[in-house]
């Protein structure tokens, strides 16, 4: 029957999202999505936004299901620092950037801290990294970061800069190189040198 195979690909959809399905997922496979609403129906799932379902017993991954619906919002500033192992101190906030033209509309009413940035600075470090329920997600690479929180508009705590430019250079895995060419893209080289100045 097919409604026994179409239920069986869902569960495997979910068990091999950690208990997450969205609704594409349903497209990509063909499946009628009648079938989510069903499952909603009958308990088997939560609907937790447009298009995105978790079984009940599965946690919310705040950070996949908001860039599931803002796929333009690339994880930065402190959140990517945080996503790196980079800083022990869980943001209050989720940090974003997206392109300077995008339209914040819903965005903004998210409890994120948003900023903006021009497309050939927006597209540069862009990598993943799995958030903490195992799912992964867009966010810039630790170089771009530290470009990003040295700029004057990131208002970011020095101690916070200090401590993550130390991090950086203590774990043994840095890239001098890419750093230097990230600074020039996005025109913090001086700043990107006095940080480092300290430690090298």
């Amino acid at each position: 029957m097919k409604s026994t195979k179409y239920k069986k690909l869902i569960e495997e959809i979910l068990n091999k999202q950690n208990g997450m399905i969205l609704s594409n997922n349903l497209t990509e496979k063909k499946i009628p999505r009648i079938y989510l609403s069903r499952m909603v129906k009958n308990g088997e799932l939560e609907k937790i936004g447009r298009g995105i379902y978790i079984t009940p017993d599965t946690w919310e991954d705040d950070m996949f299901i908001l860039q599931t619906m803002f796929s333009k919002a690339i994880f930065s500033h402190e959140t990517a620092l945080f996503l790196h192992g980079m800083t022990d101190v869980t943001p209050s906030r989720l940090s974003v950037t997206v392109p300077n033209n995008y339209g914040l509309g819903k965005l903004s009413e998210q409890n994120v801290r948003i900023r903006t940035s021009i497309k050939s600075q927006y597209r540069v470090g862009i990598t993943e990294k799995e958030t903490s329920f195992g799912r992964k997600v867009k966010v810039y690479d630790v170089e771009k970061t530290l470009c990003d929180i040295v700029k004057k508009s990131a208002n970011c705590d020095i101690r916070f800069i200090n401590n993550a430019f130390r991090e950086y250079i203590n774990s043994g895995n840095y890239n001098l190189h890419k750093l230097n060419d990230y600074a020039g893209v996005l025109k913090v080289k001086q700043a990107i040198k006095k940080y480092l100045s300290v430690l090298l």
